[in-house]
């Protein structure tokens, strides 16, 4: 519904500019597609990921076979799962500075009990979901932590190492390194 209002938009106003594509794209639709997703949105980054890439693809006129990771690197846009792990840590953050009577800060405190049992299911847990993706990023110290302060202080920190993950992922995908190594024969026959 909203990549509809949105392609809507940009037909009747005969916008071209880039620019403005992307702000509507941002304003409208990743504000309908991202509500609440600190809560869902980890364990649907794949299905999200490719919202993103179809309403690129469809708004540009990009077949609809070119790869996602292209039309993110072409756009210079960021997977929707580094804006579903930020809308997470600050939710962390509030459930965190939350009094322990507050229902929100009791069910996070029984999420952080189950996620102790071995019949925890991961994929359901989302304390299990979000201290995963902290172990990954190598801030199991901040998960262990519990500490509103000290999460306050290095959230950035997380961010931007998870971005730079995302990028370094695509660096390493295949068929860049076969793009890059085709660049370097170039160059060597030159």
């Amino acid at each position: 519904m909203a990549i509809a209002s949105v392609k809507n938009i940009l037909v009747n106003s005969r916008m071209t500019s880039q620019e403005s594509r992307m702000q509507l794209f941002q304003s409208i639709v990743c504000a309908t597609l991202l509500y609440g997703a600190e809560i869902w949105g980890s364990r649907y980054e794949d299905m999200i990921e490719v919202v993103q890439s179809q309403f690129l693809k469809s708004v540009f006129c990009l077949p609809r076979c070119t790869p996602h990771y292209m039309v993110r690197l072409e756009f210079g846009v960021v997977k929707l799962a580094y804006h579903v792990l930020k809308q997470m840590l600050r939710w962390w953050l509030k459930l965190l500075s939350m009094p322990e009577e507050r229902y929100p800060r009791k069910c996070y405190n029984q999420l952080v009990v189950v996620d102790q049992l071995s019949r925890n299911v991961e994929k359901y847990n989302w304390v299990t979901l979000l201290k995963r993706k902290l172990v990954q990023l190598d801030y199991a110290e901040i998960w262990e932590a519990q500490s509103h302060e000290l999460l306050k202080d290095r959230i950035g920190e997380i961010l931007d190492r998870y971005e730079n993950r995302i990028i370094v992922d695509f660096r390493v995908h295949p068929i860049v390194l076969c793009i890059k190594n085709l660049n370097q024969i170039q160059e060597l026959k030159i």
